[in-house]
Formats: structure tokens, C-alpha cells, sequence
């Protein structure tokens, strides 16, 4: 039935339609009630009661008419409202619609369908009640309908306002407005129906989460919330039951299990979050039937210790009750049929600071944080894996610690991250706690597995894996499954790698947590020897691999190795195992340099003060050679690099002097080296060659240059590497400059910079941008200053001191040809000043092309302090070329 009402007046009556006596009542049944009443005052009326009584008589006529148009009647007056009866739901909102534009008084009118009585010519009823509150809700010029009228009549745009509890009624009410017309909250307080917790602190961060989370449950039934302990799953939870509210008519209700231990108790703890009381022995059935016509919200919190007793109850509840909609948090899936999964990660950066800041500042009202102690906030989000539970916490401690103190001792953070507030679970009351919680649910093998992963600083993959945790109790075969099992549990995360394979992470609290059971249980070295010697062996394999066809996933690849890397070392540098040692750094410097350069500073360090054995002295020595050394130790050193060949695509030449004659020795080890290479895979080969072509074009043997770049050539067709080609390509250029052919060069190295680069720069990609910027300044061509500025910004972000010589040294040439001959030689000068090894070796060539001479002295005044300095000055002349 739907009811339609006039706001308050004062008329004492309205006049009927002549016709009023011919309409006959719709029997007793469904009815559609169209309640109206008129908006205004008393006062208003009372002052022109003439007026109004036209206005009034014309304002029943037309609803009169309306009405009768689309098959209603009016069976009642009250006052200054009107009450009308429509056999048709369609019906009533039409004519609802159509009186608001004919009504000259404002009125508000609501509309109810049901069940009514009719008696003498008047009905009776609940139905009549509820339109009449439906009403009273209203504003003038509104128009309001229920839940049930709403989907009868769907012809209207009808916009949700959302669940009311209305006056004298039991049930609360859906209402909707018909059209889009902006109005007032409307005057009845809005119904929040549960068991929803309020929450006293505030919500931060989580738009994208909160966001994802209401969408997916606007598509599907069952969602789960997973995530790692302490990631703010419940909290998401029941932000997101708190912001739908208004869409569930029968409330949102909060089950939380967490106190649950028994299997068997989980269907009454069920019935006790919705606040029923089973009928029956079967507490399952009994929930079915109750909720089976109910729209609700139900928040399923903490399932992972009783996940196959949740899930039953879960199960049964989606396939009984269509307009029940169940949204749990787990550590794990519930593995159902429908069931979505929505993973919660760790905060972003800027809202684990903010929540950290917002809770200490709770803790500690007075707290004053200057940029020392928001630096150490950074640290420590970012320690703690963005963790809420750990960030407050750590929060928590701020009466006692300043953050910086706190980030100071992370190390012992399972002592630190303890208390916060009484009213947390005991679990969330320490982060061990939490963590505790999780690995107390795995089985003896995923324990095991879990805490021999935490070995691995950052990612690994399936084969890392099975290299690390198999063995003494737990099958290779099996370690696919139970890091499956872990993932399901929230304890491993994962993603995929460049290559398109899946890779595997721990957070840096899980990592500590299980490496304190290695350490406890005393299988934490035999862990680490497996790590070490895995990651030595994964090295060794991508370094022959670095060039081919899928050369630019091998060096991402390399590059995701680099944490692996340093920690293996360290291993092998603790046992003094430096043949072990040595199989690390060569491959690392054809990827990326500083890493590889930290890599061979590390192991110079060590193996100098442990004493090592002279030849491995040696060999680290000339991993770590940075020029620094006399001419003749030089040469002693290249010598010694060709007699004994690294087995790996060693880019080992580049270290040699660059200027003069090679000595008799010299010459003679490059044979030997070559003719070690000739049985070596196809990469090495392709070094040494390139290598050897670059030697003799450098000190002006061109011819023999050549023959070696064409047999580089024919090697590099064979490996189909385009990075082979790049660095061929770059090779021959710098041959052609040295030749005077520098339009040849321009043409070769340009088109060399036109082959794929990796989004990170290594030395050879940085050394041909510099090439080419040089050669087309040599060449006369225009070179825009931006070009420079950008390619220093490279420089800056990606390099070494060692690029850092050749991009000023370019940058002289390229100012010198726009004029600018002061600045080209205080760019010169500071090279000379600089350089640790003999610069004219080295950059003869450059230095001649500026017309420098070999003598001219170092002139140190007003010469740039630093690096940072003489970019700044040299990029603001550059601009004007």
C-alpha cells in the first residue's frame, strides 16, 4: 500500500470532488498507500485564512485528479494531508511525480506498499502506519518511497538514502527519494542496526584498500581480507562494514572467533555476534533460516585457527541466504567456492609516518619532533615492513624513547614492539605475540621451512627455495607445497620477477623472527653455507648469460641477486674462503658498478687483513684496481689478469693503461689470455676480443684493432645479443674518431643509442652516451646543453668517480667547440688535479684533441672545490651554447 500526505497546516478541511461518493475502496489485499500534506505555519495561515481556503480547495482538486488519472483513489483526509489508494505500485509514484509539478503549495508525500484491511470504506494496518512515517520524513516538494515500493516501481530514478528507524515502527525502513532533486537530510535519524565497535582512534590511510574492498563486495558475496599479522585487517574490516551501513537494512553484525578454541564452538559464537539464540541443536541450520530473507553485513573476524569449522558455517550461510553478504579476515584462505580474496598489505611510506606520528602524539601530547627524530620515523616505518600493529607499538614507547632511540634498537625489536593498549587481544599485545599466533598454526615441516627462509635478505624463487630449506627432514618435492602453504598463511608474500617467474619475500619482522629459531635450534650456519653457496652458484650461471637473447631479464635478474650477493660474501669472507669469494664480483661489474665495486672493496678489506695467500691477494686486487698504483705495477697487473683468466665474462682490460707501447710480457700474456678465451663460452669470448680491439685502437695500431673488432663481430652474430651489438657498435666508433673519421663515429654511436637500454644504466651504457655527446661537439654538430645537463644527471644518480673523469673531460671538448676555452681548461685541470693514476695515459687523446699541451701546468685557483660544484657551474655556461 502506498500512503501520500500533506505537511502540517491548519485548514479545518478540504472539499471533496463532487464525485468523492462514487469511488469505491480497493478490497482488502496488497494496496499501494500516497500519503501527501501540505508544508507551512500556522501563523502563515491564520493571517489569510480566505486565501488559503481557495488555495487549499484547488490543491484537493488536483490531487483528486491526478489520482483518478493513474487509477487511484483519495479514501481520506487528515487535516491538511490526504490519503490515497492505488492497486499499483507503477501507479502511485506516477501520480506522486505528476502532482508535485500541478501543486502550487509545497508538499512532501510518501508512498508504502502491503498488506491493508479495508473496513467501512477505510483500511487498517501497518502498511497505513509505515506511509505515514515514510512521509513524516520528508520535505516539501519531495517525494519518498520504501524499499518495497521502490523495487515495484522502478520506471523513476530513485536514489537510496539509506536504512531509518521510523517513529512507532519496529523494523526500520529503507527510504529512497524519486528524482535527484537536492533536499535536507531528511528528519528522522538514520538506523545503524549490529554490533559494530566504535572506534576511538583515527582511520589513516587505506583510501585505495577501503576503496577496493566496497567495490568488491558490491560484485561478490563472500570476501576475504588476508594478510600478514598485524597489517590492520580487522580494522579494514570493520571501517568498510561502518562505511556500507546505510546499505544493509538488518545491520551489520561483527563475529569475532579469536577467543574461540573449540572447533564445535564456533556456530554458537556466530549466533552470539548476531545476538540470536539457536532454536535447535543444529546451530548452523537454525542461523540459515533465521537470516534466509535478511539483508546484513557479516564481519567474520580471525578464522585461520578454526579454518575448516569457519568455513562450514560460512558455506552454508552463502548458499542459504542470497541477501546475506560475509566479509571475513584471515591469515589464510577459507578456500571456498565464490570466495574472493582481497590481500591487505603493509602501509604506504607517508601513512605508516602519519599513523606513527598521529599515535605517538597520543601517547605523548607534548612530543616535539624536529627533522632528526621524522627522519628516524622514516627508518623506523620502514624497518618494522609498514606494519600498523608494529608502528603503534613502536608508537607506544614514545613516553619512555624518542623515535630516534627506537630505530636505534630495532635489532631487539621483539623486547621493544611489547604493550600499547589493555584493551588489545593478547595476542596484538607484543609483535612476538602476533607472530607467534601465525607460526603456531603451521605444521613442524612449515615451521621448519619458514625459519630456514628467513635466510634470504630480500626475494628468492622456487629453485632458491629448494636449495635452502630442503633436506634433514623435509624432501625437495615437498618445498613447492609448503611454500604454497605459507603464502595461503600470510607468512610469505608473493610476486612476480622481470622474467615473468614467480619470486617469494618475507618482511623484514618475519625474517628476524625466524632467523631467531635457526639460531636457537643451532641450524642457522648450515643454512646460511646452503644460501651462500646457492647464491654463488646463481651468480656464476647469469653472468653467462649476460649477453643473448634475453640479456635485459638476465641483468634485472642480477640486479634482484645483489642483496644475495652481499650476504653470501659475508659468509665466505667468515670462513676465509676466498676461491668462493672471488666467483662474486667479476659478473657483478657487467651489471651494475657501484654494487660490484662495494663487493670488491669488501673482499680487498678482508682478505688484506686476514692474510690471505699472496695469489689471492693479487686476484682481489684486481677486481678491486682503481689506478692508483705505479706504471710498472700497472703493467705487472695486467700481465697477471691475462695468465690467469677469470672463468666468467670479466670486462678485465678496461683497468689497463691506455697510453704507449705495451711491454714485450705484456703482448705475450694477451696472447695467452686470447687463446684461453678461444675454448670459453661465447660471451667471454666476445669481451676479450672487444677488449683486446679496444687496446690496440687505443695506442694507435688500428689495423690490428680491427681484425679484432671483425672477429668480435662474427661472435657477437652468434650470441643474437643487442647488447653485444650496442657495445660493437660503440667500439667501432671510438675507432673511427681515432682515425679522424668522426662523422662515421657520430653516425655509428648514434646508432648504438638507439638499442635497448635497461631502465638502470651500467659503466658501458654511461660511457657511450658520454662518447657520443663528445664526438658531435668534435665533429662541429650542435650539442644542447640540456643534453649535458641530463647526461650529468645520469652521472650523478648512477656512476662512479671513474665516469665522473670521462664526463668532464667530454664536457671540456663540448664547451671548448661552443668558445667557452676557460671553463674547458678548469674541466681539464680538475681531472689532472684529481685523477689518482696518470691522466695522460689515460685521456691522451682527449686531452689533445682540446690542444692542451702535455706540460702546460695544473692551474689550481678558482679551480671548482668539488664534483657538485664544477656540474653546476659548467651545466649554467652550457645552457647558452
Amino acid at each position: 500500500m502506498t500512503g501520500c500526505e500533506t505537511e502540517r497546516g491548519t485548514v479545518a478541511g478540504v472539499t471533496q470532488g463532487t464525485d468523492g461518493a462514487s469511488e469505491q475502496p480497493f478490497p482488502t489485499g496488497t494496496v499501494t498507500f500516497m500519503f501527501t500534506d501540505i508544508e507551512g505555519s500556522t501563523e502563515q495561515w491564520q493571517r489569510d485564512q480566505a486565501a488559503m481556503g481557495e488555495a487549499l480547495a484547488a490543491h484537493d482538486r488536483t490531487i483528486r485528479a491526478v489520482v483518478a488519472h493513474h487509477g487511484g483513489i483519495v479514501f481520506k483526509h487528515t487535516g491538511d494531508g490526504v490519503c490515497a489508494a492505488f492497486s499499483s505500485a507503477p501507479g502511485a509514484v506516477d501520480a506522486a511525480v505528476e502532482a508535485q509539478r500541478q501543486l502550487a503549495l509545497k508538499v512532501r508525500i510518501g508512498i508504502h506498499t502491503g498488506e491493508a484491511e479495508l473496513r467501512d470504506g477505510d483500511y487498517f494496518g501497518p502498511t497505513m502506519n509505515r506511509a505515514a512515517r515514510v512521509m513524516d520524513a520528508g520535505h516539501g516538494g519531495q517525494v519518498l518511497v520504501s524499499a518495497t515500493t521502490a523495487s515495484l516501481a522502478p520506471q523513476h530514478e530513485a536514489l537510496d538514502l539509506g536504512v531509518y528507524r521510523l517513529k512507532g515502527l519496529a523494523d526500520p525502513e529503507r527510504i529512497f527519494q524519486v528524482g535527484t532533486d537536492r533536499f535536507p537530510p531528511l528528519r528522522v535519524a538514520t538506523e545503524r542496526v549490529g554490533n559494530l565497535p566504535a572506534e576511538l582512534t583515527s582511520f589513516v590511510g587505506r583510501e585505495a584498500e577501503l576503496a577496493r574492498v566496497t567495490g568488491e563486495l558490491a560484485q561478490h558475496r563472500l570476501v576475504t581480507l588476508i594478510g600478514v599479522g598485524g597489517t590492520g585487517k580487522t580494522r579494514l574490516a570493520i571501517e568498510t562494514a561502518h562505511t556500507l551501513a546505510p546499505q544493509y537494512p538488518d545491520g551489520c553484525w561483527l563475529v569475532q572467533l579469536a577467543p574461540v578454541t573449540l572447533d564445535e564452538s564456533v556456530p554458537v559464537a556466530f549466533a552470539a555476534g548476531l545476538d540470536l539464540t539457536p532454536d535447535t541443536g543444529d546451530v548452523t541450520a537454525d542461523l540459515a533460516r533465521r537470516l534466509r530473507h535478511k539483508q546484513l553485513l557479516l564481519v567474520v573476524d580471525n578464522c585461520e585457527h578454526l579454518l575448516a569449522a569457519a568455513a562450514d558455517v560460512v558455506e552454508e550461510l552463502v548458499a542459504s541466504c542470497p541477501t546475506v553478504t560475509i566479509l571475513v579476515t584471515s591469515r589464510e584462505p577459507l578456500m571456498l567456492s565464490g570466495e574472493y580474496l582481497v590481500p591487505v598489505p603493509s602501509l604506504a611510506a607517508s601513512d605508516a609516518e602519519t599513523l606513527f606520528v598521529e599515535r605517538a602524539r597520543a601517547e605523548a601530547p607534548g612530543l616535539q619532533l624536529d627533522e632528526r627524530q621524522h627522519a628516524a620515523i622514516v627508518e623506523l616505518c620502514r624497518r618494522v615492513d609498514g606494519l600498523p600493529l608494529a608502528i603503534e607499538l613502536a608508537a607506544s614507547r614514545v613516553r619512555a624513547y624518542t623515535p630516534v632511540e627506537l630505530a636505534a634498537q630495532l635489532d631487539e625489536r621483539f623486547r621493544m614492539l611489547v604493550g600499547g593498549r589493555r584493551t588489545r587481544m593478547e595476542r596484538h599485545q607484543t609483535m612476538r605475540g602476533t607472530l607467534d599466533w601465525s607460526y603456531d598454526l603451521c605444521t613442524a615441516e612449515e615451521r621448519t621451512v619458514f625459519d630456514r627462509l628467513s635466510v634470504f635478505p630480500a626475494g628468492f624463487d622456487m629453485a632458491g627455495a629448494r636449495a635452502v630449506a630442503a633436506g634433514d627432514g623435509v624432501d625437495q618435492y615437498d618445498v613447492a607445497d609448503i611454500v604454497t602453504n605459507l603464502v595461503d598463511r600470510s607468512l610469505l608474500q608473493r610476486a612476480n620477477a622481470a622474467d615473468g617467474t614467480t619470486r617469494f619475500r618475507m618482511l623484514e619482522t618475519m625474517r628476524a623472527y625466524g632467523r631467531e629459531h635457526l639460531l636457537h635450534e643451532g641450524a642457522s650456519d648450515e643454512v646460511r653455507e646452503r644460501h651462500a653457496r646457492h647464491t654463488a652458484d646463481t651468480l656464476c650461471d647469469l653472468s653467462l648469460r649476460l649477453f643473448g637473447p634475453d640479456e635485459y631479464l638476465v641483468r634485472q635478474r642480477f640486479e634482484e641477486y645483489f642483496p644475495d650477493a652481499s650476504v653470501a660474501l659475508d659468509w665466505f669472507i667468515e670462513r676465509r674462503d676466498w676461491e668462493q669469494c672471488l666467483r662474486f664480483v667479476p659478473g657483478s661489474r657487467l651489471v651494475a658498478e657501484p654494487e660490484s665495486l662495494d663487493l670488491a672493496a669488501r673482499l680487498s678489506v678482508a682478505c688484506h687483513g686476514e692474510g690471505a695467500h699472496q695469489d689471492i691477494i693479487d686476484e682481489v686486487d684486481d677486481l678491486d684496481f682503481r689506478g692508483d698504483e705505479p706504471e710498472e705495477e700497472i703493467d705487472r697487473r695486467a700481465i697477471r689478469l691475462f695468465r690467469s683468466p677469470v672463468p666468467l665474462p670479466v670486462d678485465r682490460l678496461r683497468y689497463l693503461p691506455a697510453g704507449g707501447g705495451f711491454s714485450p710480457e705484456l703482448i705475450e700474456a694477451m696472447e695467452v689470455g686470447l687463446q684461453r678465451a678461444a675454448t670459453a663460452p661465447a660471451n667471454v669470448r666476445f669481451i676479450t676480443l672487444l677488449n683486446l680491439a679496444e687496446i690496440w685502437v687505443h695506442i694507435g695500431e688500428h689495423e690490428r684493432g680491427e681484425a679484432y673488432l671483425e672477429q668480435a663481430d662474427r661472435v657477437a652474430a652468434s650470441m643474437r645479443s643487442e647488447r653485444a651489438n650496442r657495445l660493437l657498435l660503440d667500439a667501432r666508433g671510438i675507432a673511427a674518431a681515432r682515425r679522424g673519421d668522426l662523422e662515421l663515429a657520430v653516425r655509428l654511436m648514434t646508432e648504438a643509442s638507439a638499442l635497448g637500454v635497461m631502465p638502470r644504466r651500467n659503466r658501458s651504457d654511461i660511457r657511450l652516451m658520454w662518447n657520443l655527446l663528445r664526438v658531435q661537439a668534435q665533429a662541429g654538430q650542435p650539442v644542447a646543453g640540456s643534453d649535458v645537463r641530463s647526461a650529468w644527471e645520469v652521472i650523478h644518480h648512477e656512476s662512479t668517480p671513474g665516469m665522473q673523469w670521462r664526463a668532464a673531460i667530454s664536457t671540456a671538448i663540448i664547451v671548448e667547440r661552443a668558445g667557452h676555452h676557460d671553463l674547458a681548461v678548469r674541466l681539464a685541470n680538475w681531472v689532472r688535479r684529481t685523477y689518482p693514476g696518470d691522466v695522460q695515459l689515460v685521456y691522451g687523446f682527449e686531452l689533445g684533441a682540446l690542444g692542451l699541451a702535455d706540460d702546460e701546468p695544473v692551474v689550481v685557483d678558482g679551480a671548482l672545490d668539488d664534483l657538485d660544484t664544477l656540474m653546476a657551474e659548467a651545466l649554467a655556461i652550457t645552457d647558452t651554447m
